[in-house]
């Protein structure tokens, strides 16, 4: 899983290489979900650009494994 850039000023690219069931959710810094989605592509763009600037916490999940990333939105 990559995710990049980072920081950004509210579009991130999001690329997955094994899909298998993946959704993604976006968390902002007091864990409000900001974003949520079942991802059906290699690559996908996760848009904060409506979100405030600050810290934001990326959470992606395949059935048994997830794997977390700090987003920092400009």
């Amino acid at each position: 899983i990559r995710l990049f850039p980072n920081p950004s000023t509210g579009i991130f690219t999001l690329r997955i290489n094994n899909l298998q069931r993946v959704k993604a959710e976006v968390y902002n810094s007091i864990g409000k979900i900001v974003y949520y989605d079942s991802l059906t592509a290699p690559q996908n763009t996760l848009d904060l650009s409506n979100e405030s600037s600050g810290i934001y916490f990326v959470r992606v999940t395949n059935g048994n494994e997830t794997w977390s990333e700090k987003l920092a939105k400009e």
